[in-house]
């Protein structure tokens, strides 16, 4: 009876741990924030787009910036390593929040925050095969005082043949939603 009740722990440990074919990344602590890179979908398939994040944590009372950062700071900014032939699209800014300092006026985010970037994946991509993507991200974090921060972050995701309805949605389908609904209209 020990023996069974071993092998199912066992079976289930792997299951979970190794056996299956989902996303792996691991967030990163860096001064006052967490940083990590996302996706909208637990995979990828060849010769069609995703999205994936950065999604960033500052501490309570602090911030990072927009792409427009305002009278201080400096914009998020990403440097990607994708397989060959795909392509990133530019960030997709989600609208910022003003936020004053002394005099300053300057715009970015607090709280948790993600900034989407669209992906358009190779024809090349293999099903049954993991991609590793990487990105250096660098930033600015600031309450009063600001500290520049930056982080080579990866994710590994598995290529099948799934079309994008199939594929599921992440545990930051929320995040996702939240840049989603402060795009700007022009």
């Amino acid at each position: 009876m020990k023996a069974l009740f071993r092998l199912l722990i066992g079976a289930l440990i792997y299951a979970v741990i190794g056996g299956l074919s989902v996303s792996h990344a691991n967030p990163v602590w860096r001064d006052h924030i967490e940083v990590e890179l996302v996706s909208e979908t637990p995979s990828i398939t060849p010769g069609t787009s995703s999205r994936l994040g950065l999604r960033l944590l500052p501490d309570d009372e602090w911030h990072t910036y927009w792409l427009n950062p305002g009278d201080s700071g400096l914009p998020i900014a990403m440097q990607w390593a994708l397989p060959l032939g795909s392509q990133a699209s530019p960030i997709a800014w989600p609208y910022p929040q003003r936020i004053e300092i002394g005099h300053l006026v300057n715009y970015g985010f607090e709280g948790e925050h993600l900034l989407p970037i669209e992906i358009t994946w190779s024809n090349d991509l293999v099903p049954g095969e993991d991609i590793t993507l990487s990105v250096d991200a660098q930033w600015l974090v600031c309450k009063v005082e600001c500290i520049p921060g930056e982080a080579p972050l990866s994710l590994t995701l598995p290529v099948t043949h799934a079309p994008a309805a199939d594929r599921g949605e992440s545990r930051h389908a929320a995040l996702f939603a939240w840049a989603d609904q402060r795009q700007p209209t022009w």
